[in-house]
């Protein structure tokens, strides 16, 4: 009914009828609370007990005039005054501060006496988008922090970064939220120690591994990974788990979903095609090279034809030469002169 107050939302249907029956059982209450404390009071003297007789009047009025008229106009699904939701404001916070006061550090994750304020700060996550919980964050918490102070952020809106080493999905009890499931995360803090976070978070990133269902024994072995995530969330407590070599504790936070980016993958997917990628750029290498040397080879034959022409093209045509007789057309020559022939 809270919810639906501070959220300026109707009550599902199907509550009304619950609701006012609510609403009838806490008048009964009160009244029964009014006259054990007014038979209390009646044993004091003097002033003390005009004083506390003042007070009770006062508390009593504010029920009576105050929160149950707001408390019905919820019922009736009618428009809060402004002294209406000031009444409900105040009656939730009260009612808050007293559940929150039944956290125990050191227990295990569902205790009974936890179930509304659990569900109340489950709520707050639901509601909320992204940056309205990043706004409302205190910023970065460290482990020790949490784990040495946990009553200082208790109900807090802290964010923390790590490193999921194991996650899982599991079932939630029947709730007003309709929450039907948990993603829990396993985070070990950046820069250490070597210590968890639990995160029972409402979602899972877009493209994040697959998270299997928690084995029904409970054992903490499912889904191992290595993903990098920030995490905002509501502080609830130091919880306790059992683990291999006995109990041990970690800060256990509500969340909507991680913050988580998927890691940039260099190289291919499947190792096979790595042989052939170095087999295809061997071969372009080889023709690359084959290439260039025949360029090269084309240059320089180029080259030294025009150097043979330019060393040639110095020297100065010779024209037409006249070639003399041979020396055998010289030697008959000189017999015929012998004999006293005349030349031929």
């Amino acid at each position: 009914m809270l919810r639906a107050a501070t959220t300026h939302h109707a009550l599902a249907p199907g509550r009304t009828d619950a609701a006012g029956e609510l609403i009838e059982q806490a008048q009964k209450l009160w009244n029964d609370y009014q006259g054990a404390a007014f038979q209390s009071v009646a044993e004091l003297k003097g002033d003390d007990q005009a004083q506390w007789i003042d007070v009770l009047r006062h508390v009593n009025g504010r029920f009576r005039d105050d929160v149950r008229p707001a408390l019905q106009a919820v019922v009736d699904a009618r428009a809060l005054t402004e002294t209406e939701e000031i009444a409900l404001r105040r009656l939730d916070e009260t009612l808050v501060g007293l559940a929150r006061s039944q956290v125990q550090d050191d227990t295990v994750v569902f205790r009974p006496a936890e179930r509304e304020i659990w569900f109340h700060d489950l709520a707050r996550v639901h509601d909320a988008d992204k940056e309205q919980l990043q706004k409302a964050s205190l910023g970065r918490v460290a482990y020790l922090q949490l784990s040495k102070q946990p009553a200082d952020y208790r109900g807090q809106v802290i964010t923390i970064a790590g490193t999921v080493r194991m996650a899982y999905r599991a079932p939630a009890p029947p709730n007003y939220l309709g929450v039907k499931e948990y993603f829990v995360y396993w985070i070990h803090p950046a820069g250490g120690p070597d210590a968890p976070f639990v995160v029972y978070a409402l979602e899972a990133p877009p493209g994040f591994p697959r998270l299997a269902d928690r084995p029904a024994d409970g054992r903490q072995s499912q889904g191992k990974m290595h993903e990098d995530v920030t995490v905002t969330g509501v502080f609830f407590k130091r919880c306790a788990y059992p683990a291999q070599g006995g109990t041990y504790t970690a800060p256990l936070l509500i969340a909507k979903v991680p913050d988580w980016r998927p890691p940039v993958v260099s190289e291919p997917a499947n190792p096979s095609a790595r042989p052939l990628r170095l087999a295809g750029v061997a071969v372009a290498a080889f023709l690359l090279a084959v290439c260039l040397t025949a360029v090269l080879w084309k240059r320089s034959s180029h080259r030294r034809r025009a150097a043979i022409q330019q060393r040639f093209s110095n020297y100065l045509p010779v024209g037409k030469l006249t070639v003399g007789p041979s020396p055998e057309e010289s030697l008959r020559e000189m017999e015929r002169q012998a004999r006293g022939e005349e030349p031929a």
